[in-house]
Order: structure tokens, then sequence, then C-alpha cells
């Protein structure tokens, strides 16, 4: 229920609490490394985290899919993994804008709080090299990427 007052003249509306929003969704992050047709072979690794430790992988090469969705993280690699991830500051990265070059992939990077809304970012892979914070938690992907699936993950 959103609450409507009248102040002097100026209608506001108030943001509905957290109790009226309904149940929280689990708070979630979204990694798509593109290039499921790269000529290199690699394929786009697509990865989302729950907060609750929940994990869900998809390796797409060509017309190739293989998906692992039943992928539950302890909770110390969750716990970590989380702490990286909030001090990723999203809404903070600034990339220019510019036509990639051959054989470059478009990364997409998304956080998702409880009651919706979220920061996505799109950037070149030649750009990740720029933000050594993005490094790392790239190659923290490709760590937790080969550690569930057994499969070596190229996501830049």
């Amino acid at each position: 229920m959103k609450t409507i007052m009248l102040i002097s003249g100026t209608l506001l509306c108030v943001a509905p609490a957290a109790a009226d929003l309904g149940p929280a969704q689990p708070a979630a992050f979204w990694f798509d490394s593109g290039g499921a047709h790269h000529p290199g072979g690699h394929g786009a690794w697509s990865l989302r985290l729950y907060e609750t430790g929940d994990l869900e992988l998809t390796h797409t090469v060509g017309e190739e899919i293989t998906d692992w969705d039943d992928l539950r993280l302890d909770k110390e690699t969750n716990t970590m993994l989380w702490e990286r991830l909030y001090e990723l500051n999203l809404d903070e990265l600034e990339f220019a804008e510019r036509p990639g070059v051959p054989d470059e992939v478009m990364l997409k990077i998304a956080f998702f709080p409880p009651y919706g809304g979220g920061d996505t970012v799109e950037l070149w892979s030649g750009d990740v090299a720029e933000v050594p914070r993005l490094v790392e938690l790239l190659e923290l992907l490709e760590e937790l990427i080969e550690e569930q699936t057994g499969r070596r993950a190229v996501l830049r």
C-alpha cells in the first residue's frame, strides 16, 4: 500500500514499506560472457548466483547448450563471493562507448537487489583490463565455474 499525502500544496507519494511489497526474492548476481559463436570456440558462459548460495550456470557453444541449474555453494565460498560483488559497485563503473573490435565480445554484468531494480553494465571484453576489481572478479568466476563444472571457462 502506498501512502499519498498533500503537504503545503505538494502531492507526495511515499514508497511502500518493505513489508507491503510481499516476500523479498533473494538478491541475485548475473554475468554473461557473450561469444557463443566466437571463432575461438570458448563459447558463452552465463552465471546467476543468488544470495542463498544457489548457482545456475549455462555454457553455450554455437547451438550446443549445457545447463547446471542445481548447484549450491558452501557458506564460506558464497559469503566471499557476495563480499566481492558488493565491493564491485556497478553503478560507479563507466566505459567509453565504442564499437567492438574483431573477435571481441560484449560482457554483461547485473546485480538485482531483493525488491527489484538493479544495475546492469555492458562492456567490451577488451575494456576489462582497465578495472582491476573486474579482472579479479572474472578470475574468481573462472575458478568457480571450473570447480563446479570441470570445464575451463574463458570469460574475457
